[in-house]
Protein backbone atom coordinates (compact mmCIF):
# COMPACT_ATOMS: atom_id res chain seq x y z
CA UNK A 1 0.00 0.00 0.00
CA UNK A 2 2.83 2.41 0.79
CA UNK A 3 4.27 2.17 -2.71
CA UNK A 4 0.75 2.46 -4.16
CA UNK A 5 0.25 5.78 -2.38
CA UNK A 6 3.72 6.97 -3.33
CA UNK A 7 2.87 6.21 -6.95
CA UNK A 8 -0.56 7.84 -6.61
CA UNK A 9 0.95 11.07 -5.27
CA UNK A 10 3.71 11.00 -7.90
CA UNK A 11 1.06 10.63 -10.59
CA UNK A 12 -0.87 13.52 -9.02
CA UNK A 13 2.24 15.70 -9.21
CA UNK A 14 2.88 14.83 -12.87
CA UNK A 15 -0.80 15.28 -13.80
CA UNK A 16 -0.85 18.67 -12.06
CA UNK A 17 2.19 19.80 -14.03
CA UNK A 18 0.59 18.61 -17.28
CA UNK A 19 -2.69 20.31 -16.35
CA UNK A 20 -0.89 23.59 -15.65
CA UNK A 21 1.05 23.42 -18.92
CA UNK A 22 -2.26 23.47 -20.78
CA UNK A 23 -3.72 26.49 -19.00
CA UNK A 24 -3.88 29.81 -20.83
CA UNK A 25 -1.01 32.00 -19.70
CA UNK A 26 -1.31 35.49 -18.25
CA UNK A 27 0.41 37.41 -15.47
CA UNK A 28 -2.31 36.32 -13.05
CA UNK A 29 -2.52 32.70 -14.10
CA UNK A 30 1.27 32.32 -13.99
CA UNK A 31 1.23 33.16 -10.28
CA UNK A 32 -1.53 30.65 -9.55
CA UNK A 33 0.09 27.98 -11.73
CA UNK A 34 3.41 28.36 -9.91
CA UNK A 35 1.73 28.06 -6.50
CA UNK A 36 -0.39 25.06 -7.55
CA UNK A 37 2.61 23.20 -8.93
CA UNK A 38 4.60 23.87 -5.75
CA UNK A 39 1.86 22.70 -3.41
CA UNK A 40 0.74 19.68 -5.46
CA UNK A 41 4.27 18.35 -5.96
CA UNK A 42 4.98 18.79 -2.25
CA UNK A 43 2.18 16.37 -1.34
CA UNK A 44 4.10 13.36 -2.62
CA UNK A 45 7.47 14.61 -1.45
CA UNK A 46 6.25 15.00 2.12
CA UNK A 47 4.40 11.70 2.02
CA UNK A 48 7.58 10.01 0.81
CA UNK A 49 9.56 11.57 3.67
CA UNK A 50 6.94 10.44 6.19
CA UNK A 51 7.58 6.83 5.19
CA UNK A 52 11.21 7.08 6.33
CA UNK A 53 10.49 8.88 9.60
CA UNK A 54 12.60 8.07 12.63
CA UNK A 55 9.83 8.73 15.11
CA UNK A 56 6.07 8.96 15.45
CA UNK A 57 6.39 12.71 15.93
CA UNK A 58 8.38 13.09 12.71
CA UNK A 59 5.85 10.92 10.85
CA UNK A 60 2.97 13.17 11.95
CA UNK A 61 4.92 16.30 11.04
CA UNK A 62 5.56 15.07 7.50
CA UNK A 63 2.14 13.56 6.85
CA UNK A 64 0.50 16.69 8.30
CA UNK A 65 2.61 18.82 5.99
CA UNK A 66 1.50 16.68 3.04
CA UNK A 67 -2.13 17.30 4.06
CA UNK A 68 -1.44 21.02 4.43
CA UNK A 69 -0.06 21.10 0.88
CA UNK A 70 -3.08 19.18 -0.42
CA UNK A 71 -5.39 21.70 1.26
CA UNK A 72 -3.41 24.54 -0.30
CA UNK A 73 -3.73 22.86 -3.70
CA UNK A 74 -7.51 22.79 -3.22
CA UNK A 75 -7.41 26.54 -2.61
CA UNK A 76 -5.58 27.25 -5.90
CA UNK A 77 -8.03 25.00 -7.74
CA UNK A 78 -10.94 26.97 -6.26
CA UNK A 79 -9.43 30.17 -7.61
CA UNK A 80 -9.02 28.64 -11.05
CA UNK A 81 -12.64 27.47 -10.96
CA UNK A 82 -13.85 30.96 -10.10
CA UNK A 83 -11.85 32.24 -13.05
CA UNK A 84 -13.81 29.74 -15.21
CA UNK A 85 -11.01 27.27 -15.89
CA UNK A 86 -11.98 23.60 -16.29
CA UNK A 87 -10.50 21.79 -13.28
CA UNK A 88 -12.68 18.70 -12.87
CA UNK A 89 -10.10 15.91 -13.29
CA UNK A 90 -7.28 17.46 -11.28
CA UNK A 91 -9.73 18.77 -8.68
CA UNK A 92 -11.01 15.24 -8.03
CA UNK A 93 -7.46 13.91 -7.71
CA UNK A 94 -6.50 16.59 -5.19
CA UNK A 95 -9.72 16.07 -3.22
CA UNK A 96 -8.91 12.36 -3.06
CA UNK A 97 -5.41 13.13 -1.75
CA UNK A 98 -6.93 15.23 1.05
CA UNK A 99 -9.27 12.37 2.00
CA UNK A 100 -6.46 9.79 1.95
CA UNK A 101 -4.09 11.88 4.04
CA UNK A 102 -6.83 12.83 6.51
CA UNK A 103 -7.71 9.17 6.88
CA UNK A 104 -4.07 8.19 7.50
CA UNK A 105 -3.73 10.82 10.23
CA UNK A 106 -7.01 9.81 11.82
CA UNK A 107 -6.17 6.07 11.83
CA UNK A 108 -2.63 6.58 13.14
CA UNK A 109 -3.90 8.73 16.00
CA UNK A 110 -6.43 6.03 16.96
CA UNK A 111 -3.91 3.17 16.71
CA UNK A 112 -0.50 4.31 17.96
Amino acid sequence: MISDLSEKFLTLAVNTIKFCKNLPRSIESDIIIKQLIRSATSIGANYQESQKSYSRKEFFQKISLALKEANESQYWIKILKRLNYQTVGIENDIDEAVKILSSIISKKKQNP
